[in-house]
């Protein structure tokens, strides 16, 4: 049911939306998270053509936003999908926090050095709320915790999927089942 979910929320944004991709898992584990994510970032890219952008609030997370991109996502990225990789968030929950009140002043420039809110993947968005989904990609449950509650003020009414590890899955159903996460997809 809550794959349903997931699956329903990420077609129901709009054509060529924003969608904020967190990504926080070690990479021990990117097999197990990309299997999972792959399919539902298929259908998405496929289907609905989203500017995706990328932050990590783990030392790993850009360079496995990457591998993710030019791994099980390649199609995408060689038949022109853009996206924007903003590198990783310090400070952990305060980081999260911060980046969720001004996220362009928190991750002013991508990866590459580059202004990262000039970028067309982020045409019309300065705020946490003008994204039309949040995806946490995740292996640990206080991570997921962290996000959703952090961003929860900033967010507005911006749905957020998990995509998790099976080992973390059970200790996220809390929040999907109180409302605070619209969709799990577990590996």
């Amino acid at each position: 049911n809550e794959l349903k979910l997931a699956v329903a929320v990420s077609q129901a944004i709009p054509d060529s939306a924003p969608v904020l991709v967190a990504v926080d898992y070690e990479a021990s584990r990117a097999g197990e998270i990309e299997a999972a994510a792959a399919p539902l970032f298929d259908n998405m890219l496929l289907l609905k053509h989203p500017r995706l952008t990328f932050v990590s609030s783990n030392e790993s997370g850009a360079i496995l936003a990457e591998r993710l991109m030019n791994g099980p996502l390649a199609f995408h990225v060689q038949n022109g999908v853009s996206y924007l990789n903003l590198g990783y968030l310090s400070g952990g929950q305060m980081g999260i926090r911060a980046f969720a009140q001004n996220p362009t002043s928190v991750a002013p420039s991508d990866v590459n050095g580059q202004p990262a809110w000039a970028s067309p993947v982020l045409q019309n968005v300065t705020a946490l709320n003008q994204f039309a989904l949040i995806i946490l990609l995740t292996d640990d449950a206080d991570a997921a915790r962290v996000w959703v509650e952090q961003t929860e003020d900033s967010r507005g009414a911006v749905p957020i999927l998990v995509v998790s590890s099976a080992q973390s899955a059970p200790m996220i159903y809390p929040y999907y089942d109180s409302g605070q996460v619209a969709g799990i997809v577990s590996g």
